[in-house]
Order: structure tokens, then sequence, then C-alpha cells
């Protein structure tokens, strides 16, 4: 009896842990970011993107997210990993062996499109729809990958 009160109680704490106790904890209030190191990230994405740098990804994620651990309640930066996640997978097509792991992208998107629609305090429609479509990607390319 003694040993299943303890169970008990060992869910019980879990229970609340994982479920109570994060309802008292603070919302992230969603802030631009007006820092150096946040405006020369947001310039190299745009920078890279217009000139369709798609060999600078990975630099261009560094960046942003150097940004984003500086400030990870800034929306834009959030949505710029996004688009940029968003542009690896879809440029994907350029690589000639593809890696299992290009629907970390897609995943990823889906993570940072998701944070930038809660952190917007007008909530950004349209990053909830790239997110969306980023789910859409990662079911795609887990197709294709099943195919080869």
């Amino acid at each position: 009896m003694k040993r299943q009160i303890l169970i008990i109680g060992i869910l019980i704490t879990i229970w609340s842990c994982s479920t109570i106790i994060p309802s008292f904890a603070p919302k992230k209030v969603g802030e631009l970011s007006e820092s150096n190191l946040a405006m020369e990230a947001d310039k190299y994405f745009w920078d890279n993107f217009h000139q369709g740098n798609y060999d600078s990804i990975p630099q261009i994620i560094d960046k942003l997210m150097t940004a984003y651990l500086e400030n990870n309640k800034d929306y834009k930066i959030a949505a710029h990993i996004g688009f940029t996640h968003s542009w690896a997978l879809a440029e994907s097509n350029r690589i000639a062996n593809v890696s299992p792991r290009i629907t970390d992208h897609a995943t990823l998107a889906v993570k940072y499109f998701k944070e930038a629609f809660e952190l917007h305090p007008e909530k950004e429609w349209r990053y909830y729809g790239f997110m969306i479509s980023m789910y859409m990607q990662w079911f795609g390319s887990k197709m294709r990958m099943t195919r080869r």
C-alpha cells in the first residue's frame, strides 16, 4: 500500500511539473531588437537572399541564430530563421546527394515560424501560413527520401 501511495505521489509530482507549473511562468512578449548584431544579421540575410547565395545558408543561419540567442523575443529574427530553413529546403534540388537530414530544415522552419507567429504582437498570419506549408514540405521531403 505504501508503495502505491509513493508511486501515485511521484506521478502527481511529475504531472504537476509538466502541466501546472508552466502555466505560472511568464509568457514571452515579442519585441524587435535594435542591437548591432540583430541589424547586421538582418542585412546579411537580405543581401544574400536577394543575390540568391544558396551556398551562404549555413552562414546566414549562424548569424541569425547568434542574434536570436541575444534576444529570443525578436519575432523578425525568428521569422528570418524560418525563411532561411525554408529556402534551404526549397532549393535542395540543387544538391546531388540529398542528406536524409534535409527534413531538419522543415522541422526547424516550423519551430521558428511558430515562434515568430506567437511573439508577433498582431499575430502575423503569413508566418502561420509559412509554418503550415513547412509541415507539407516536411511530409513531401519525407516521401521523396523513402522513394530513393
